[in-house]
């Protein structure tokens, strides 16, 4: 900064440092007073007398030779003329990286010395719009960037309707931060409640589906780098039509989609938390898709595509979690949706499961080295997780009502509301991987007699647990009377191209940012829960 002598730096400093002391509150005012101090004293070290003088010319603008008038070569002078170029050359303007050329020969000044034998400086616009425009054209800059247009139209459209919500460090009630961008388009990223984790457990012998659900005091992070720019790109591709353009390439696919849990919006961290997306989320994700894509039943997905302009969504659920039961199905029933409920009939009414309970207290979910020996070791059976979790002292924790499983009652009741059906999730929610062929037959079989026993609406299809399966497992799914199954990889289903036994799907987790589903969705990233 002082090598440079940017005055457009120094501002920014200045701005920077005003946020973070008056206006900024992720940190402790210790802190901010400490991050603005630092930089102040390299400053005054390291600043010599020029660096000083120069910047005191901020507060006398008109005495700086970049002010019109003062100079030929300062930056009034140069965007005067670069605006001159542009008009004079609308159409093709003077050739692209050309502008330094312009200068040197068709400037006026440039005219002048010429007779003189002498030659005149090649400057730099220092404005983006006065160099693109004179280097393109007016016409150019104008189609330079449609996608800049875009998204400022789409920020103002959402400025004109509702202001995000005024909560404590600018958080908005659905857990999304909004960050100032480019153009005043506003970029949003998940909330990360990582000072929220006392409150987030109870007790072990505690009865959960009868505590009441206590919100977690609202916590915030500030937004990294990484995350801001990433949702800037997000934003970008979204706002500058790449979305639509591969939704149009997508439009004779179809995309199942896999969700677990829905649950209120200020539900404290627990358990698996990527697996458990909070309501008004989900809720902005339905809305979307009734915007671009048509909603499916499931068992559509095999059958050929329709003529459309838009792709298919088919939306499921899997596990069969009490807030996805009572809330998702809510929530899709209003807007006419179809979905299917992949139950476990083993833990109907009960719950948590393992991976709920086991989890990091700070709702962070369960360590991968722990998942990846449940999964192999213990082929992903609850029982054996939780002994092995006590022999090693490890404490089960408790979860809000939402976590835990649905009851016949409730899954009645889902299935009350036109297109909502019910799927067999196998029995007991093992690894079918691991299983011994006598016990694979069984977790296949007894969940879907189970079902038909009980319920009209079920449909023969089979969703694996962890999504994992071989083709033995495939073929046991066939002869045990299922007419398709899904796996969690994948993506979309291409027509007349899917295997029945394995159909892909795409999970949604938690932490995907309402752009990046919108992109997701469009087939241009995956993001599986």
């Amino acid at each position: 900064l002082v090598k440079m002598q940017s005055r457009g730096g120094f501002l920014g400093c200045v701005a920077v440092a005003l946020y973070l002391l008056v206006c900024f509150d992720g940190m402790s005012p210790m802190k901010r007073w400490g991050a603005v101090a630092v930089p102040v004293l390299l400053l005054v070290a390291l600043g010599n007398g020029g660096y000083f003088e120069r910047m005191q010319t901020l507060l006398n603008p008109s005495a700086d030779y970049n002010w019109s008038g003062n100079s030929e070569t300062g930056r009034m002078e140069v965007w005067k003329r670069g605006i001159g170029y542009m008009l004079d050359h609308p159409f093709l303007g003077v050739g692209a990286q050309a502008f330094g050329i312009a200068e040197g020969t068709l400037a006026p000044e440039a005219a002048r010395l010429e007779e003189y034998g002498k030659g005149f400086k090649w400057s730099t616009a220092h404005n983006a719009f006065v160099e693109v425009g004179a280097e393109i054209g007016v016409f150019g800059l104008l189609l330079s960037d449609p996608g800049a247009g875009a998204a400022w139209a789409a920020a103002r459209r959402g400025a004109a309707g509702a202001c995000p919500d005024r909560v404590a460090g600018g958080l908005r009630r659905d857990g999304v931060l909004p960050v100032a961008g480019v153009l005043r388009l506003l970029l949003y990223a998940p909330r990360d409640d990582v000072g929220a984790r006392a409150s987030a457990r109870r007790g072990a012998g505690s009865s959960p589906r009868d505590a009441p659900l206590v919100p977690a005091p609202r916590r915030q992070r500030v937004m990294t780098v990484r995350r801001a720019v990433k949702s800037l790109l997000e934003s970008g591709l979204v706002h500058g039509g790449l979305a639509k353009l591969g939704r149009l390439r997508r439009r004779e696919h179809t995309l199942v989609l896999t969700y677990h849990n829905i649950v209120p919006e200020r539900s404290p961290p627990f358990g698996d938390r990527s697996l458990h997306l909070p309501r008004p989320l989900f809720v902005r994700q339905l809305e979307q898709l009734l915007r671009t894509h048509a909603v499916v039943p499931l068992e559509d997905v095999l059958a050929p595509a329709r003529p459309s302009h838009r792709p298919r969504i088919a939306i499921t659920f899997d596990d069969a979690y009490r807030g996805a039961t009572v809330m998702g199905v809510e929530e899709l029933t209003k807007r006419g949706l179809p979905a299917t409920l992949f139950v476990v009939p083993a833990f109907v009414g009960g719950g948590p499961f393992w991976w709920d309970a086991v989890a990091r207290p700070d709702g962070e979910g369960v360590d991968r080295g722990l998942r990846d020996h449940a999964l192999r070791a213990l082929a992903g059976k609850d029982g054996q997780v939780r002994e092995w979790a006590a022999a090693h002292r490890l404490r089960l924790a408790a979860v809000p009502e939402w976590a835990l499983v649905a009851s016949e009652q409730e899954l009645h009741a889902a299935t009350r509301h036109p297109g909502i059906t019910l799927a067999s999730h196998t029995w007991t929610h093992p690894n079918l991987v691991q299983l011994p062929p006598a016990e694979l037959e069984d977790e296949l079989r007894r969940p879907l007699a189970w079902l038909r026993q009980r319920f009209e609406r079920v449909i023969p299809w089979l969703s694996y647990p962890y999504g994992l399966a071989s083709r033995a497992v495939e073929a046991a799914a066939a002869a045990a009377g299922y007419t398709a199954a899904l796996v969690l990889e994948g993506g979309w289903c291409a027509p007349g191209r899917v295997r029945r036994y394995a159909v892909p799907r795409h999970g949604v987790p938690r932490d995907l940012s309402v752009n990046g589903f919108v992109l997701c969705t469009s087939g241009l990233c995956r993001h599986d829960a």
